[in-house]
């Protein structure tokens, strides 16, 4: 009779650590299936802006942030309006790992709602300082809902 072969799903991650374009072969061997060659392609494009965040009055969120560089890496933090703040402006962030941005929104008026940028950024190799690389965060400090306000909705 004639062998069946079985269908096999499995994942492949791309990250990258610089923008450019990347080209590999992936072969997968199995002494009942033989030998199964991929080519695989990626590209690395700048880091496109993600939010908005929406932050309540007097209140924080943890923004999740990667260091995706091959080495570790001094990374700024700047918010763009006065109404947010962070709490560290820089942290060296070793390879491949994440740190937690906390970003505030602290509102300075009973204007709604407020936006604002929280840009993390770094030179994108010791090789080369003044290429640099933004990530942006947009942001949106919304009014926090008083008890007072929930419980006169819930009545009705």
């Amino acid at each position: 009779g004639t062998s069946q072969g079985a269908e096999v799903a499995f994942d492949v991650t791309f990250e990258p650590s610089r923008l450019q374009e990347a080209n590999e072969t992936l072969v997968v061997t199995s002494a009942a299936g033989g030998e199964y060659t991929f080519m695989l392609s990626g590209v690395c494009l700048p880091p496109q802006p993600a939010g908005p965040l929406d932050i309540r009055s007097n209140g924080t969120t943890a923004v999740p942030f990667k260091n995706v560089f091959p080495d570790s890496t001094p990374f700024t933090f700047q918010v763009d309006h006065p109404a947010f703040s962070v709490a560290k402006a820089q942290e060296v962030v070793p390879s491949k790992k994440s740190v937690t941005v906390n970003v505030s929104f602290r509102p300075l008026d009973d204007v709604f709602p407020v936006r604002g940028k929280l840009v993390i950024g770094c030179s994108s190799s010791a090789t080369d300082p003044d290429r640099k690389v933004e990530w942006v965060y947009y942001l949106r400090g919304v009014k926090a809902e008083g008890k007072d306000e929930k419980g006169k909705r819930d009545k009705n």
